[in-house]
């Protein structure tokens, strides 16, 4: 785990600041049909307030992601199914879930007199893969618990499967969002108005 942050004020109108987040966490068993999860995240953060006067204020935050998922087992054996027992590699891993993300949110401050007024808008796009070798290592099936015997056609497995090899699907999103708001004070009452898109 590191990270780390940096702070700069260039004048008193404009303020900026960066902050970096990695972490690597790796949860990997000794017995190796265990389900493991290995994670790489590292995370960008970038701000820019720029003051445009004693009542109006634009923040700028532009942030990037990216994010690495895998689970796995240790063993690479076929998996093996009994009536009372199963064993070797599951048929749904591994599996990887890369991921990018980039989002821009820009918001506009504004205080005058009764009104706090703010508005802006949010951008983020999403770059997701999904990676997978559902039977893989193939599957056998047996109707009994007897150890495999050619000569013996009773303990002969009933069905194999097998996948067709790994596979790879991306999706990609957009989002958009935009939104205005008003705080009205009235003595001591405060009323909210406001209207949001996503």
């Amino acid at each position: 785990l590191g990270q780390a942050k940096v702070d700069y004020t260039a004048n008193p109108r404009h303020a900026f600041s960066v902050r970096y987040l990695y972490d690597n966490d790796d949860i990997v068993e000794d017995y190796e049909l265990a389900e493991n999860t290995a994670l790489d995240f590292s995370d960008l953060s970038t701000s820019w307030n720029w003051t445009l006067g004693g009542s109006m204020l634009n923040s700028l935050v532009v942030q990037v992601m990216d994010q690495d998922t895998q689970r796995f087992q240790t063993t690479a054996d076929t998996q093996v199914i009994r009536p009372s027992f199963s064993s070797g590699r599951s048929p749904n891993l591994p599996q990887g879930f890369p991921r990018k993300r980039y989002t821009v949110n820009d918001t506009f401050f504004w205080s005058t007199g009764r009104h706090s007024t703010k508005f802006g808008m949010r951008m983020a796009y999403e770059d997701l893969d999904y990676l997978a070798d559902y039977y893989g290592a193939g599957v056998w099936q047996f109707n009994t618990d007897r150890p495999f015997d050619a000569a013996d056609r009773t303990t002969w497995p009933t069905r194999f499967t097998i996948g067709s090899g790994p596979a790879t699907r991306n999706y990609r999103n957009t989002e958009w969002g935009f939104f205005a708001q008003d705080d009205v004070r009235l003595g001591n009452v405060t009323l909210n108005f406001g209207l949001r898109y996503d």
